[in-house]
């Protein structure tokens, strides 16, 4: 800077910046190890937030999940889940057909679990992109009130990889939406799934499971609780 050279200058700044990069890449790598996926946590997601997820994490500590806020989520019982409010919705493109059933291999436990499902109507000509998911599957919404801190979980299994796509199956809460989406790929067996997330307002919450490409999609053991304070804890 003093001889003038303002690219070299930023040369220099960027060569100096290199170390601290690879330091903050390791503090979050060790941050998120552990973690079903960097999502799992909100504040887990970038390394300037670090400090708020540390904190999420002691708080975390002194809890316990509650009760399953939604029934039907073993998907056991095509009744129970019509009644509890499950839903699927459809968007096929003019190139594909869909499906949402119970099906025995889709079981992590028990006899059932969800299958979506999105096949090409033309298998030797197949869609390269599909612009929006052409399955929506979602939860019941629950009643949640303001600060309390909400874990989605339970598991997926995607056989093989997602085609026309680059974002599998998505797990998207009703709070953040799909910026802080999960999103899964092909999957060695079943892969768990958890999602913290911090009510800003009262109000219904629920949880969204998007297939975004040509493939299958395996749900099972879905719940929603809400973690409970030590206070409450310490009554129990």
């Amino acid at each position: 800077m003093a001889a003038g050279d303002a690219a070299g200058a930023i040369l220099s700044a960027e060569r100096a910046c290199r170390s601290l990069r690879l330091i903050q890449r390791a503090y979050w790598d060790a941050a998120v190890k552990g973690l079903a996926s960097p999502v799992t946590s909100p504040a887990a997601t970038s390394f300037d937030t670090l400090p708020l997820h540390w904190r999420f994490a002691d708080r975390l500590r002194t809890c316990r999940l509650g009760p399953n806020r939604i029934d039907g989520g073993d998907f056991e019982n095509l009744d129970t889940m019509m009644r509890a409010g499950w839903r699927h919705i459809l968007h096929p493109a003019p190139t594909v057909q869909t499906a949402v059933d119970l099906a025995p291999q889709a079981a992590h436990s028990g006899r059932f679990g969800v299958r979506l499902s999105v096949t090409p109507i033309k298998a030797d000509d197949p869609p390269a992109v599909l612009e929006s998911p052409p399955v929506l599957f979602t939860s019941p919404a629950v009643q949640v009130e303001a600060g309390q801190i909400v874990c989605i979980h339970g598991w997926a299994r995607v056989p093989n990889d997602i085609t026309a796509s680059t974002d599998g199956l998505l797990v998207v809460d009703s709070f953040t939406g799909e910026a802080l989406a999960d999103r899964i790929g092909k999957t060695k067996g079943w892969r768990q799934f958890a999602l913290y997330r911090v009510a800003s307002q009262s109000g219904p919450m629920c949880v969204t499971f998007a297939l975004s490409g040509i493939g299958e999609a395996w749900l099972d053991d879905v719940a929603i609780q809400v973690l409970e304070p030590p206070a409450a804890t310490a009554q129990r």
